[in-house]
């Protein structure tokens, strides 16, 4: 199984690239593009003499951002967070002057290529430094990542449980099949959070919430993580960036295994057209005399 990046590749990139300038040549080659995420994610990547700029745009920004997105990025960026402009939802601008060394070029890009994650994962982060502080919040949070029906609920149980829900809608009503093959191959793991995969069925921890997505193609997975997820914290964030990109993951991993199918079924007609080519009786060819009439033997 291939985990995906929890950063952002082309910003990464793109802003290693300008720091491989040398300093005085920076101010005079300006950067600027936009590019997307996943979950229809909009990044915007510039920079103002030495100034780095990433601005972020999201429909699911607001939401985050009021259950602790914006608590976690002021932990994390500082006075880096500033207000947004061009009707983003979130930038962060940083000077780079004094960064030299590869170390700390690699450090400085990650931290910007990082925005989606540390937004997207602050609803789990808020719950895990409750539980570190022995507190316990009270309630579910609803974020709707996509759209209405595929949306993420995050609720802590207790200082040492943490349920995470996501609503997956399958375009392809065979995707959800696949879907639960993918799962029971997770819930062997040693170490690897409690999952449950139901199709159409919310589970039991949404009961009481309104408004839940009802459709034949949407499937609900839950997981549960637990105090030795992230303790000590530092295995925090790893355990949150990785589980809010499920969703990407999981329609990754279909992906590929449909492709698989794919090409092991090609792979078998073709084997077949060439068996089916080897039985083939060859036609008995026809004998002619020399007056020109067909010589047939009886």
């Amino acid at each position: 199984m291939i985990l995906l990046e929890h950063i952002n590749t082309i910003t990464h990139d793109l802003i290693i690239s300008w720091l491989n300038l040398p300093a005085d040549q920076r101010a005079s080659s300006p950067i600027e593009t936009k590019c997307s995420d996943f979950d229809g994610c909009q990044l915007h990547v510039w920079t103002t003499g030495d100034v780095v700029n990433v601005s972020l745009k999201s429909g699911a920004a607001k939401a985050l951002l009021s259950n602790g997105g914006a608590e976690i990025l002021k932990a994390t960026y500082g006075s880096g967070l500033v207000g947004a402009q061009d009707g983003s939802d979130v930038q962060i601008s940083e000077s780079a002057a004094g960064v030299e060394v590869d170390q700390q070029k690699e450090a400085f890009a990650t931290k910007f290529a990082q925005l989606k994650s540390n937004l997207y994962s602050s609803p789990i982060m808020r719950c895990v430094n409750a539980a570190s502080a022995g507190q316990t919040l009270q309630g579910i949070t609803d974020i709707p990542i996509r759209s209405f029906n595929e949306r993420m609920w995050v609720k802590q149980d207790d200082t040492e449980r943490i349920t995470v829900i996501f609503s997956v809608d399958f375009s392809d009503p065979d995707d959800a099949v696949f879907g639960r093959v993918f799962m029971n191959e997770i819930k062997p793991i040693s170490g690897a959070p409690s999952v449950d995969y139901s199709i159409k069925a919310p589970p039991m921890e949404l009961r009481g919430v309104s408004q839940l997505p009802r459709s034949e193609n949407v499937s609900y997975v839950t997981f549960v993580l637990f105090k030795r997820h992230w303790t000590p914290l530092a295995k925090a964030i790893p355990s949150a960036f990785t589980l809010v990109s499920f969703r990407n993951y999981l329609h990754y991993h279909i992906k590929c295994c449909k492709s698989y199918l794919h090409t092991r079924m090609r792979l078998q007609v073709e084997k077949l057209l060439k068996v089916l080519n080897r039985a083939k009786q060859d036609t008995p060819k026809e004998k002619k005399l020399a007056s020109g009439r067909t010589f047939v033997r009886k």
